[in-house]
């Protein structure tokens, strides 16, 4: 598990189920005896029993209007009862809601934040050092190569060769519309064979010896003497001779062209006669041919060693290390990023998380308080009432005494007996303030911790990261 689970483990603390109750608005039945001895006209009808000796002097038995009363405040009472069974459930459910269950496993999982956000910025240290380890030993071999070589300047080759790509190209058009100018006056094909003609040469000598010519040139450069003079001067010569050689050919081929006393099938033969024996180009712009065919030869060679560090290898090397130096910044600065975003939701988390659960102590205290005073409320309702029905049984039973001519029932002398149902609030299951304040004092505790602790490796590897830069090879070691 990472630690984007575990925080989505707390963010799910965090985002607690709606308090899934619907607060009950309804008060306890408080009985006003002076309203109910008036509307059940209970003095009229204790008279009126009374004026008939009834209940008989004999009888052991509450009569019909003492049932009645008995009922009622029964009745009353019962429903009072499950008004607060209501309440307690709602506030039960209040209490449910706040998830206190999950406050003691709350510190394991603080813990694997803390540890899974340590663990990420070490895999993220590794993974830098790793790529700055590549990064020395590059800088190391660029080292060993400009020693061996003796380069002092830094490699010098442009940023974009697009320049150069499109000045070789304009060299091979210029080339094939002048050349195919020339040729198509006498070939056979006349003007379109004279460019395809003039294209092929032009891709030659151009685009093929011009290559060439780049990559000798370039080893006239080497401080070795033997790839100067093999790699380099001798192979520079043997190009710019077949530049001449092409070119003088092209030249003679032009001629031969132009000749009427030479079939087309002995073209070839005919050139070939005229460049074995040197013979110099029969007319100026057969010259002018030679000249622009072995110039742009030269032009493209020149070209092509332009696109490079002039030193051979010295400007592929350069942009290795330059190209793995960004990848590093780059690697740095996108590790450092991705770091600071879960720093920054770890901290955030685990902060609201201890506002959360300072909330949720403030939030139980209340219930439990609120809990208490219904049951309080209930309990004085329910005494309200008994006491109540006592007197209202009494104001009847005056009244029936004082009409009859016959003594009245001895259970006349003792109380009412209303029953009563015992009040149960359950509390199964559920924690105490006082284990509720422990825990989470232990947990904020953990919070305050976990939050400082999260700051200083952050801290501390922001630190880390800006020294990697510094680090020799023989620093750099990697977190198992």
């Amino acid at each position: 598990m990472g630690i984007k689970d575990t925080l989505s483990h707390l963010k799910g603390f965090l985002g607690s189920p709606p308090i899934d109750y619907v607060q009950n608005s309804r008060d306890f039945l408080r009985v006003d005896v002076d309203e109910m001895v008036r509307k059940g006209k209970y003095i009229k009808r204790g008279e009126e029993r009374g004026s008939q000796n009834l209940p008989p002097s004999d009888a052991t038995q509450l009569d019909e209007v003492e049932r009645e009363i008995k009922t009622r405040f029964e009745g009353d009472i019962a429903e009072n009862h499950e008004i607060l069974g209501e309440e307690i459930s709602a506030f039960t459910s209040r209490v449910g809601s706040l998830q206190l269950n999950k406050v003691p496993n709350l510190q394991v999982e603080i813990n694997t934040a803390t540890g899974e956000f340590k663990e990420e910025i070490a895999n993220g240290l590794n993974a830098a050092r790793l790529t700055r380890r590549k990064v020395i030993e590059i800088n190391e071999a660029m080292d060993e190569f400009k020693r061996v070589n003796r380069r002092v300047d830094p490699a010098m080759y442009p940023d974009s060769k697009l320049l150069h790509i499109a000045f070789i190209l304009l060299l091979l058009l210029v080339e094939s519309v002048l050349n195919g100018n020339m040729l198509g006056l006498g070939a056979e094909g006349g003007l379109i064979q004279g460019l395809f003609i003039a294209f092929t040469i032009a891709v030659i000598n151009v685009g093929l010896l011009g290559f060439f010519l780049g990559k000798t040139l370039r080893y006239c450069h080497h401080v070795a003497l033997p790839k100067k003079l093999f790699a380099g001067v001798i192979p520079t010569a043997a190009i710019v001779l077949i530049l001449i050689g092409l070119n003088f050919m092209v030249a003679h081929y032009r001629d031969v062209l132009q000749s009427v006393d030479i079939a087309l099938d002995n073209v070839g033969i005919a050139v070939m006669d005229r460049v074995w024996s040197l013979m110099p180009p029969a007319d100026a712009q057969s010259v002018l041919l030679f000249l622009v065919g072995l110039l742009f030869g030269i032009l493209a060679g020149i070209d092509w060693l332009k696109m490079d560090d002039r030193y051979p290898g010295y400007g592929e090397r350069a942009r290795r290390q330059d190209l793995e130096e960004e990848n590093y910044a780059e690697e740095v600065r996108e590790t450092l990023q991705r770091l600071g975003d879960l720093h920054s939701e770890t901290a955030d988390i685990l902060l609201d998380l201890k506002e959360n659960l300072e909330h949720k102590e403030t939030e139980f205290k209340s219930i439990l308080s609120h809990r208490e005073r219904k049951v309080g409320q209930f309990k004085a309702t329910e005494a309200h009432n008994l006491s109540a029905a006592h007197q209202v049984v009494e104001k009847y039973r005056d009244s029936n005494r004082n009409a009859r001519s016959t003594p009245a029932p001895d259970y006349f002398t003792r109380d009412l007996e209303v029953v009563t149902q015992p009040i149960e609030t359950s509390r199964a299951g559920e924690m105490s303030i006082a284990q509720v304040e422990s825990e989470i004092k232990r947990v904020v505790e953990k919070l305050e911790s976990g939050i400082t602790e999260i700051h200083e490796s952050w801290g501390k590897a922001q630190e880390e990261f800006k020294k990697t830069h510094q680090l020799a090879r023989e620093r750099i070691n990697v977190e198992g």
